[in-house]
């Protein structure tokens, strides 16, 4: 998947998360310094997606971020993908409850 086959609303979220990630901590900011060095920025900007969900949404190892879902897919993370996407949130928003919570 390339941005330009992303939604608008998708590509503003990855934006978001990547500068969410950068700005955490000097770390953070190196270790995607360097992945930007060796991957294509779309790939990047997915990780961080999920870094940022996987945050906000305290899950744990073995579960799913809706970023990473199937919205045909059971499982708490396609139930809430379908919410989202339902909203009109993007699958890559990188806090989806709070942002499920302001639109309603």
């Amino acid at each position: 998947m390339t941005t330009t086959t992303l939604s608008p609303a998708d590509q503003a979220a990855l934006k978001l998360c990547v500068r969410l990630y950068r700005n955490r901590s000097r770390q953070d900011r190196d270790h995607l310094e360097a992945m930007m060095e060796q991957s294509p920025w779309i790939e990047v900007a997915k990780f961080c997606a999920y870094s940022c969900q996987f945050r906000s949404l305290n899950l744990k190892v073995w579960q799913v971020a809706p970023c990473w879902a199937d919205a045909d897919s059971g499982g708490d993370a396609g139930r809430l993908l379908r919410r989202m996407l339902e909203a009109g949130v993007s699958r890559f928003h990188p806090d989806p409850m709070s942002e499920l919570e302001r639109r309603r």
